[in-house]
């Protein structure tokens, strides 16, 4: 047996609250340098004219085709998605890692697409008066996020007359977005409206790539029906779980978590993640494993009363599965007529929401979520991401 192979079957053993702190400071602290991916064409093209930088991150180029990554939208799809329009835009693509505060341009660039306040400045400097320079964010203003990530944990503390620690809050952007002509933002409108002070923005929906398990499965909704799922990223008070816990805690509905716990945050809500009968703590699973199906075919709906969030991934690969979305206007997902946006970010707004979908028929609930299966086969498709990524680009270039 490899190395590997004993540290996993050890770690594979151990109680899940040390599984939680090992994993916690891994993916807190692990270092990773990875050094620039140069002269990427991932479409046949016989000459290309012009070059491009990005600054985001170099994983997608390195990864092999059965590596199991590959199949995720955020954030390696949208890395290669941008890469592969730029190449249909007649760009030769040059990424670097936006967290790479090293990188010195060594050619003569014609567009620049970077991302993040590390090292946009340092590289823009460093470029033609000519190269166009975009700034790419995954959400809304870092002010905005720092603020609205602030208001609830801040809430937090004053629930609990606890000092738990802010989780995710951004390094300045403002020097990076005062270098570029323009922003380019996941999410809708409320996106928009929080980079108000700037005169040019777009927004797009983030993607999901196609996957057929929902066509082979036949849910119970009698069953589905009384079972939540709440499916993130980093950030446990922020995404909003302890919203979830404390209004859960006083319903008999059934709450499934699958993200990475805070050894903090495990310690605050200790008794409820281990006594309360319907709130079942799965941990981090990554999307279209078999686990994943399992919970998902559970339930019928995906949770997420995010303080702050740029058209989420998990909200989406969710969606893809058929799970009705019920989420925070912060969240920057229209519900349409398919799902519910919550009104504000309360424990009793959530709670109301949980009694209206209760009463649903299980006839609503089969074609609420065949309805949110097909808009994320439409409007958060890999084809509709490229298509409104082109779209903007050759705006953006037309305009001197």
């Amino acid at each position: 047996m490899s190395n590997l192979n004993i540290i996993k079957s050890i770690y594979d053993k151990l109680p899940y609250k040390f599984k939680v702190i090992i994993s916690w400071f891994f993916f807190r602290f692990y270092p990773h340098q990875l050094k620039p991916v140069n002269n990427i064409s991932l479409i046949n093209h016989e000459r290309y004219t012009r070059n491009a930088l990005l600054s985001y991150i170099t994983a997608p180029f390195r990864l092999t085709s059965i590596d199991p990554q590959i199949f995720s939208f955020s954030n390696i799809g949208i890395a290669s998605s941008i890469v592969r329009v730029l190449n249909q835009l007649g760009y030769l693509v040059d990424v670097v890692e936006y967290t790479d505060t090293d990188f010195v341009p060594k050619k003569n660039y014609d567009l620049f697409i970077g991302h993040g306040g590390f090292n946009f400045q340092n590289i823009a400097n460093r470029l033609s008066l000519n190269c166009r320079k975009i700034y790419f964010s995954a959400g809304p203003y870092w002010k905005y996020w720092n603020r609205k990530e602030k208001e609830r944990i801040d809430n937090l503390n004053r629930r609990k007359k606890s000092d738990y620690p802010y989780e995710r809050l951004d390094i300045s952007e403002e020097s990076a977005l005062n270098h570029s002509e323009a922003i380019i933002a996941l999410g809708n409108e409320i996106v928009a409206k929080s980079y108000s002070k700037f005169s040019r923005v777009y927004t797009l929906n983030n993607g999901v790539y196609y996957d057929d398990h929902f066509d082979k499965t036949i849910k119970d909704f009698s069953q589905a029906r009384n079972n939540f799922l709440f499916f993130a990223g980093g950030g446990n008070v922020h995404k909003g779980l302890d919203l979830l816990i404390e209004a859960f805690s006083e319903m008999s509905s059934h709450l499934f978590i699958c993200q990475l716990i805070s050894p903090a945050f495990y310690n605050l809500y200790k008794y409820e993640l281990e006594k309360t009968p319907n709130i079942h703590l799965i941990g981090w699973i990554k999307p279209r494993t078999p686990s994943y199906y399992e919970i998902v075919d559970k339930c019928a709906y995906l949770i997420y009363p995010s303080c702050a969030d740029g058209s989420p991934g998990a909200v989406i690969e969710s969606m893809l599965q058929g799970l009705i979305p019920i989420v925070s206007k912060e969240t920057t997902i229209d519900t349409d007529d398919f799902g519910y946006t919550l009104k504000n970010n309360s424990i009793k707004e959530i709670k109301k929401a949980l009694s209206v979908f209760k009463n649903k028929s299980e006839k609503w609930y089969r074609q609420a979520s065949h309805k949110t299966r097909n808009i994320s086969l439409t409007k958060y498709s890999e084809k509709e991401f490229k298509n409104n990524f082109t779209k903007i680009i050759n705006h953006i270039i037309s305009v001197s």
